[in-house]
């Protein structure tokens, strides 16, 4: 729900601190934010907290990672745009090839 035509344009318009991108990306951290801290909530029932990472081409811009740490407060490592990409590539790659669980996830693939 913003002017720009895609995240390239978004991006670009956030560069030049475009209050409406600004407010997109606001929007965004604070949802990945959200997402992130449910994750580190079910972890505890594991006793464990793990680090953060951030991934895809949103995730590497500056600006996104500031306001997810700041959200957090802790801090966040990026991977680079294309993790994500090749995260989802491989997770195909085992279901295709019969996996019944990933990463402790019952795999429903018919």
């Amino acid at each position: 729900m913003t002017p720009y035509k895609d995240r390239e344009e978004l991006l670009l318009a956030a560069g030049k601190e475009e209050s409406p991108a600004l407010l997109a990306l606001d929007t965004i951290a604070l949802f990945a934010a959200m997402e992130i801290v449910s994750m580190q909530l079910l972890l505890k029932d594991y006793e464990t907290i793990g680090e953060v990472f951030l991934a895809g081409s949103v995730g590497e811009f500056e600006y996104m990672q500031k306001k997810i740490r700041a959200h957090l407060g802790q801090e966040c490592q990026c991977l680079g745009k294309w993790y994500a990409a090749i995260g989802c590539a491989e997770i195909a790659r085992d279901v295709f090839a019969g996996e019944k669980e990933i990463l402790g996830v019952e795999v429903n693939y018919h």
